[in-house]
């Protein structure tokens, strides 16, 4: 067998290089997330004071006046933060005051309802081709190669609305010449129902609206929006369980998670208890008929947050399951941006936090139609929910405003909870105790993400010296760091050695990060020499260090 040396070791190993100063973690916790001890473990105040300054502004980006809205942030447990403004001007028809109980739409936040249902369907596949569901479909070409999952994923390049966004029929003739139409009418054939004043859409009329089209891109080629993908998921999730939409949410989403019999898409019986907006009367009870899959769905505040809860804690879909899901499936023209299923993607790199620099992901859907909207995120990062509704024209900007204090507020303040929690837990000197030994392990919190390993020996020896002769110095390597960051099962860390080059790399690499590429390459005799397990006391704190492929057994001193 040929012998394998340094160099060759070295080759294997060329894409740990980095440019200098750029930390390379996992995606994901890259320490425990922090577990607040009570219910006062959040200081709500200044989030509050923001709130409360933003809606007695003159300039914020919505009127307050005619706008009411609710924000609340999740832990894994519980609600750590509700604010609730009700506006002056609103329908006397809904509710007085807005609280968590409040019935909201929120219009394409559905979508995530909506995927879920089929994900939760043990006998629909959701690579399955869409015309093996809706059979209206088959036999035509450009449906052939569309799948379920491209059509949950924004990959599938069906239309956007169709008819429901037909701009000929909303206005009269002479102001669309005035705009530079021509004056010109619809087909007698095409669908003119499903709008406020008009029929319901039979089904047939509802699949003309797609058939006659081609497609907006070729499926698979780019994400692009669109809401008649997901009446049509709708409509598979109904063939492949027999029975409506509107009941597989109630029986596979609302009622397992223990939200109210509020929640779905059902029209609420008693409209007192919606939010309706000042002139809003006709949307909020507005049946959605055949677009119900995609925006039709009523909720309270707090429902939602159970729902963001009930993902975050594996309470539907298994903890695979739910990390599978809570990933993208495409770019977008953002360099910080992706699409999910349906879940759009930011990842910001902005934020300021004690634990650097580097992109936070944050799963979201938004949803709007007019006089209401919602905005969702989860950041697994750390276990965190934020739910945004509103009722009124504030449309977007409201919900991206409301969003983005609520994160702007809370991460540092959760980071810096995190540090001080594995601090306390896990930093520290690691020494072989009373069976003796010359291997020794120190663990500290600097400015950078995870615990570092500050120094670490094995047989007298340092281990980042080893590593650097295996595997960098051939390749203009002159350090190494080392960090460990937790797995999330039975206090199993990872270590991730970062190479560091003499120069910065240049070119289209500068920013690349492709720490990924090194996770258990560092083995020794069987056994992974880049595995840290902690042994935790009955009070929570580590008080040995084992590093099976090194076979170091070390105790916290």
């Amino acid at each position: 067998m040929k012998q394998l040396t340094c160099t060759t070791l070295a080759l294997a190993i060329l894409p740990f290089v980095t440019s200098l100063g750029l930390f390379c973690p996992p995606t994901g916790p890259v320490l425990p997330p922090p577990v607040l001890l009570d219910a006062n473990g959040f200081d709500v105040g200044p989030l509050t004071d923001a709130l409360t300054k933003l809606v007695n502004d003159p300039d914020a980006p919505f009127n307050a006046t005619i706008n009411s809205f609710s924000l609340t942030i999740t832990t894994l447990e519980d609600d750590i933060f509700q604010y609730h403004h009700t506006a002056p001007k609103k329908s006397e028809a809904g509710v007085s005051v807005v609280d968590g109980d409040t019935i909201y739409r929120i219009a394409s936040v559905t979508k995530l309802f909506t995927t879920l249902s089929l994900l939760l369907q043990d006998g629909l596949d959701i690579d399955d081709f869409v015309w093996q569901h809706v059979p209206e479909l088959a036999g035509l070409k450009k449906f052939e190669d569309i799948t379920l999952r491209m059509l949950a994923s924004h990959l599938s390049g069906v239309i956007r609305d169709g008819y429901n966004s037909e701009i000929a029929p909303r206005a009269p003739p002479e102001v669309l010449s005035s705009l530079g139409f021509p004056n010109v009418t619809l087909p007698q054939d095409y669908p003119t129902c499903d709008s406020i004043g008009t029929a319901k859409c039979s089904r047939a009329e509802f699949i003309s609206g797609i058939t006659r089209e081609d497609l907006v891109w070729l499926p698979g080629n780019t994400p692009t929006y669109s809401n008649y993908a997901f009446v049509l998921l709708g409509y598979a999730v109904e063939a492949a369980t027999g029975n409506s939409l509107q009941d597989v949410i109630a029986e596979s989403i609302v009622q397992p998670l223990g939200m109210s019999a509020v929640s779905g898409l059902q029209i609420p019986e008693d409209p007192s208890k919606i939010i309706i907006p000042d002139e809003g009367d006709v949307w909020a009870t507005q049946d959605f008929n055949n677009w119900k899959a995609t925006g039709g769905l009523f909720t309270t505040p707090n429902d939602l947050s159970r729902f963001l809860r009930g993902i975050m804690n594996h309470e539907l879909l298994t903890r695979a399951q739910t990390s599978a899901w809570l990933k993208p499936a495409a770019f977008t023209a953002s360099p910080t941006g992706a699409t999910g299923m349906p879940w759009g993607i930011l990842r910001p790199n902005n934020l300021k936090r004690a634990s650097g620099t580097r992109p936070l992901e944050i799963y979201t859907m938004l949803g709007g139609f007019p006089n209401y909207g919602a905005y969702v995120g989860i950041i697994p990062e750390y276990q965190l929910g934020i739910t945004v509704n509103y009722a009124g024209p504030g449309d977007d900007p409201l919900s991206r405003t409301l969003l983005d204090m609520a994160v702007q507020h809370v991460i540092p303040v959760f980071d810096d909870l995190a540090r001080v929690q594995a601090s306390e837990t896990y930093v520290g000197s690691y020494n072989p105790g009373v069976d003796g030994g010359n291997s020794s392990l120190v663990l500290a919190l600097d400015d950078g993400p995870g615990l570092k390993i500050a120094e670490w020996t094995s047989e007298g020896t340092s281990v980042s010296e080893a590593w650097l002769a295996l595997f960098g110095g051939s390749i203009g390597m002159v350090d190494v760091d080392m960090r460990i960051y937790p797995v999330g099962e039975d206090e199993r860390w990872q270590v991730g050695f970062q190479g560091i080059p003499d120069r910065d790399v240049p070119g289209i690499f500068e920013t690349s990060c492709d720490g990924w590429f090194n996770f258990n390459a560092f083995r020794y005799a069987g056994l992974p020499g880049d595995v840290v397990h902690f042994v935790i006391d009955g009070n929570g704190i580590a008080i040995e260090a084992q590093v099976p492929g090194l076979r170091q057994n070390l105790t916290r001193v």
